[in-house]
């Protein structure tokens, strides 16, 4: 018990205890997403190696700069990182180079953490590319959704504050306070009290539901979907239109330095109409110009 509880942390420990049981209550209470049947909420020892369901490392994060742009998994919870470098082939380019090794060490605390459904996880995925500075970036596709910290705030549950199980006091929060850290308390086993707070959150949310109800039925989470889908496409197609008419008004504004004849390059040729109309023109003659 005494490496749980001694700061700093230097390894990654083991869980003590299994939580299949406790995790098996949590089901009972929030229930599986219904396109992946993958539980809502889910407990899991933030050091673990140990794959999920769906065959991802349970408690790493893909970081897509990683690797020299090739992509790699790092620990999603993070107490420290060091990092060392191996001189590696790649097989695609036929060259040496150096990899970053990260050495990441999390705290051994029990997390709570909640899904993230694959039409969220999706919105905005993006393969493979080279950012405007030349940095090269891999992504992977999370087509059975992801998991993040549960952000409970302590007005909410203070025994389940930020997610963490974890049991406080006045000491070590102070302490963490005035060293201005982050505060991992003692290490406690997921237990009942755990699962009453629990209990209650779960409540709170049927009551919420039921004020605002909400999907209720396959058909429902498939409207859902579609409006989802339609807003996004709407939004982009906005942006596109917004982005073109700026290009557009940008362009007619300076169009007389384009010019090497002094004669073009006279002020208030155009003026940009989304901002201003200094010109006096009305917002239906813009395109006249």
């Amino acid at each position: 018990m005494d490496k749980l509880n001694t700061i700093p942390f230097t390894e990654n420990l083991a869980a003590p205890v299994s939580v299949k049981e406790f995790q098996a209550e949590i089901n009972k209470l929030f229930g599986f997403e219904p396109t992946t049947g993958r539980p809502w909420l889910r407990c899991v020892w933030m050091p673990s190696t140990a794959l999920d369901d769906a065959g991802w490392p349970e408690t790493f994060d893909w970081n897509e700069y990683a690797d020299g742009g090739r992509g790699g998994w790092r620990r999603r919870y993070l107490y420290s990182a060091e990092s060392s470098f191996l001189e590696m082939l790649d097989e695609a380019t036929g060259l040496w180079y150096s990899k970053e090794i990260w050495d990441d060490i999390a705290p051994p605390r029990f997390m709570l953490e909640s899904f993230i459904p694959p039409e969220q996880a999706l919105a905005g995925w993006r393969h493979q590319g080279v950012d405007p500075d030349g940095t090269r970036w891999t992504s992977i596709r999370p087509t059975m959704g992801r998991y993040h910290g549960l952000i409970l705030m302590p007005h909410i549950s203070r025994l389940l504050a930020g997610g963490m199980i974890a049991r406080h006091d006045e000491n070590c929060c102070r302490v963490a306070r005035k060293e201005e850290v982050d505060c991992y308390g003692y290490y406690e086993e997921p237990g009942a009290e755990h699962l009453e707070e629990l209990r209650r959150l779960a409540w709170l949310q049927r009551k919420a539901k039921e004020r605002r109800p909400g999907i209720q039925n396959e058909a429902e989470h498939n409207a859902a979907r579609k409006r989802a889908r339609e807003q996004n496409d709407a939004f982009w197609q906005k942006m596109k239109e917004r982005g073109t008419q700026i290009y557009k008004e940008g362009f007619r504004t300076h169009r007389g330095l384009l010019s090497a004849d002094p004669a073009t390059q006279a002020n208030g040729v155009y003026h940009w109409m989304s901002a201003h109309n200094k010109s006096g023109l009305k917002k239906e003659e813009k395109e006249t110009v």
